[in-house]
């Protein structure tokens, strides 16, 4: 049942790696993306970013230490938040995530 726990986690960080580098490929490759959509898709992929070390923490400990585990998703999840709430609620001004 671990080994297969690990396994996933293995290639949830993995899949994760992938999805945070065809974002920002996405981006690099097509300069003329709708700005709405550029900026869900960077959020996207710095979210995904964002949850990488605490899938890879997830890892390290390969199930032990539940708590620290859980804060490291907590930690994730607020990043999260952020990166979409800078899109979302602050998207008529500049900010960090785009260049003016």
């Amino acid at each position: 049942m671990v080994r297969r726990a690990w396994a996933l986690s293995a290639r949830t960080g993995g899949d994760s790696a992938l999805v945070w580098n065809l974002g920002s490929l996405l981006v690099l490759a097509w300069p003329g993306m709708p700005a709405g959509a550029r900026d869900l898709v960077i959020a996207l992929s710095f979210s995904v970013l964002s949850l990488l070390p605490a899938v890879l923490l997830h890892l390290s400990l390969k199930d032990g230490q539940p708590a620290l585990v859980a804060v490291g998703y907590l930690l994730g999840g607020v990043a999260v938040g952020m990166h979409f709430w800078e899109v979302l609620a602050m998207a008529p001004r500049c900010t960090g995530m785009r260049f003016c």
